[in-house]
């Protein structure tokens, strides 16, 4: 099962969550709600949750942590609060234990409102955020996914192009500061990124959008390699992750410049092109899965 919200187009603030049926193609279907309207937020969880982070609704940045019921859907049910209210699009990854919230933007402005920010959540507990360690770089808007052991984030809304290209991680159980990994082969921002315990796979980029895909070995330190191609250039998209397929989702197109219904999607232990999955049940970007 992949969870995918909040549903809207850009500049919108809703509580909307999708759900599609990751070993089949297929339309996603309408299949939760929040409890507060939001943009810009990012999504982990477990077998039993999908848990959504922070976001934005203008002018206020978001603390709150909604715990959606895989099973059931419905309305869901509130958490405790981040350690610091922020965007977190693309800032979330986790284990079947612990959530990670990677850097972030408090706003109101560009540079310097990127913070450095980990802080995690003990999905059991619904408690409110503990401080993990820094990010050595402030940033925002990358890719983020995990395996068991290993959290990745990646690229990002630096100013720094060399930053864009970063490629970070921590250790899930243990506290403190990411590590270097490697480097992206392009500066990747606004991207959609979603792992199973090998492989990590990045999708599409923002300035321009674009329709490259690339992958990482999460349990080495190196550089991405070309992976293949999405159905179309994009940008503001999401991905989601089983472990055996990764869908990408959503994201700026033109004539659908806010957002749009795409998902596709490919098999994460090989290599090609993306194929059509289906629609989202709405246009939709920067949101996540």
């Amino acid at each position: 099962i992949g969870i995918i919200g909040a549903v809207g187009t850009d500049g919108s603030y809703v509580n909307k969550v999708d759900k599609v049926n990751m070993s089949t193609a297929g339309d996603a279907i309408d299949f939760a709600d929040l409890n507060y309207s939001t943009a810009q937020n990012g999504v982990h969880g477990s077998r039993t949750h999908a848990v959504f982070t922070g976001g934005y609704n203008n002018p206020t940045r978001q603390s709150n942590t909604d715990y959606v019921t895989i099973a059931s859907g419905g309305t869901a049910t509130a958490g405790g609060s981040l350690t610091t209210a922020r965007q977190l699009n693309g800032c979330s990854a986790s284990n079947s234990t612990r959530g990670l919230q990677i850097g972030g933007y408090v706003g109101p402005a560009f540079d310097p409102s990127f913070v450095n920010t980990i802080d995690y959540i003990t999905f059991s507990e619904k408690s409110a955020a503990v401080d993990f360690g820094d990010m050595v770089d402030k940033n925002e808007r990358g890719g983020s996914f995990a395996s068991a052991t290993r959290a990745i984030n990646c690229g990002g809304a630096q100013t720094s192009p060399d930053t864009r290209r970063s490629i970070r991680y921590v250790n899930i159980s243990t506290l403190g500061n990411t590590a270097d990994f490697g480097t992206l082969q392009e500066t990747r921002v606004f991207h959609g990124a979603g792992s199973n315990a090998v492989r990590g796979i990045i999708c599409g980029d923002a300035y321009p959008g674009t329709n490259v895909v690339t992958y990482i070995t999460i349990a080495t330190l190196g550089n991405d390699t070309d992976f293949g191609d999405l159905t179309d250039e994009r940008n503001g998209l999401g991905a989601a992750a089983s472990k055996t397929r990764i869908v990408a989702f959503g994201g700026r197109i033109s004539p659908t410049p806010a957002g749009g219904k795409t998902i596709d999607y490919a098999q994460i232990m090989t290599t090609g092109n993306f194929l059509d999955f289906g629609d989202l049940s709405a246009n939709s970007c920067f949101m996540d899965g």
